[in-house]
């Protein structure tokens, strides 16, 4: 018998539940308070702050969010530490695995 893979619509029902279920639960605010926290250890949530005026005081004039937003996006990920990435992804891998087995 033929392995049938799950649709593109399967994956986002599938999707949608588990961030529901992330939300409903806290669990998504405790991730990201712990995030909060270790950007904060590392002093990376200044310099990204630091970052963004910079950015927008030089930014062409009507400022733009996505120039400033993909410049931020880039600087914090070439910046957060792999130890706080890794950390985190195990955070929700947890979550994950916990909501699949139930």
């Amino acid at each position: 018998m033929a392995h049938m893979s799950p649709s593109s619509t399967d994956v986002e029902t599938l999707y949608v539940e588990l961030l529901k279920r992330l939300i409903e639960t806290g669990e998504w605010d405790r991730i990201r308070a712990r995030l909060t926290i270790k950007l904060n250890e590392a002093g990376i949530l200044d310099q990204m702050k630091c970052r963004g005026g910079e950015k927008a005081s030089v930014c062409d004039i009507p400022l733009s969010f996505r120039n400033v937003y993909d410049d931020l996006r880039s600087f914090a990920e070439a910046t957060i530490p792999l130890s706080i990435e890794r950390e985190i992804v195990a955070s929700i891998q947890k979550f994950l695995e916990s909501q699949v087995e139930a």
